[in-house]
């Protein structure tokens, strides 16, 4: 979660990158000088279309 704060375990303050490698899933957070490991599920959550015009 983004937070202007974010310095709480799973909130970023500048999310500025991500990486995916075999199951995990790595977002970079450069003002609190971090990187977080997630475990990927497989689980879809959402999915984004485009919009006709």
């Amino acid at each position: 979660m983004y937070s202007l704060d974010g310095q709480k375990p799973e909130e970023f303050a500048t999310p500025t990158g991500i990486a995916i490698q075999g199951e995990f899933l790595y977002v970079a957070d450069s003002r609190n000088n971090r990187i977080q490991k997630y475990r990927i599920n497989h689980e879809a959550l959402d999915q984004l279309e485009k919009e006709e015009k």
